[in-house]
């Protein structure tokens, strides 16, 4: 997980279930406000680290080197219905993505085989989710980063996103000539 480690992410939440599975092991790069909170949570578990913020070079390096990569939202009625960027950085990655979010982001990852999605603030279904993630081969999860990859170009990519801008301007042009 690399961005804003804030109260909206629910990362306490998806430390609890990493604590379940000692078997996976999660890196949280970022700052923000539960900083501090997250690392002192985390100190005690081998399998959870917290990084500072670094830059962007650094953090391409370390999603290239993920397994999986995490998407994580508490689950509030605006969170239900926002696509924050980090979803399509991600899905442009080719990676797996752990949806730990519900609502549309959910739906996403979960429509597309683009990963798994998990119940946020729900430890026992976000454990599920990893011991999935974790008991997939190489393949398993190259079939999954590569779903990934072909939504965000059919749906995020800039040439997709000019088309439909394209569209969009055209059908306005035409609704103010008539």
């Amino acid at each position: 997980y690399a961005g804003n480690l804030g109260a909206m992410q629910g990362l306490h939440e998806l430390i609890d279930a990493f604590a379940l599975v000692p078997e996976a092991d999660l890196i949280l790069i970022g700052d923000g406000v539960e900083r501090q909170a997250l690392a002192a949570q985390a100190a005690p578990l081998p399998n959870v680290t917290v990084l500072p913020p670094v830059g962007q070079d650094e953090v391409e390096a370390h999603l290239a080197a993920a397994d999986v990569l995490v998407v994580s939202l508490r689950d509030t009625p605006l969170l239900r219905v926002t696509m924050p960027g980090k979803v399509q950085a991600s899905m442009r990655a080719g990676k797996p993505i752990l949806a730990h979010a519900a609502g549309d982001v959910a739906a996403l990852i979960t429509r597309h085989g683009a990963g798994v999605s998990c119940r946020p603030g729900d430890a026992a279904d976000t454990a599920d989710a990893i011991r999935h993630l974790a008991s997939l081969s190489e393949e398993g999860l190259a079939g999954m980063g590569a779903s990934a990859r072909r939504a965000y170009d059919s749906q995020f990519s800039s040439t997709v996103g000019v088309s439909r801008l394209e569209a969009l301007l055209a059908q306005a042009q035409e609704t103010t000539q008539t």
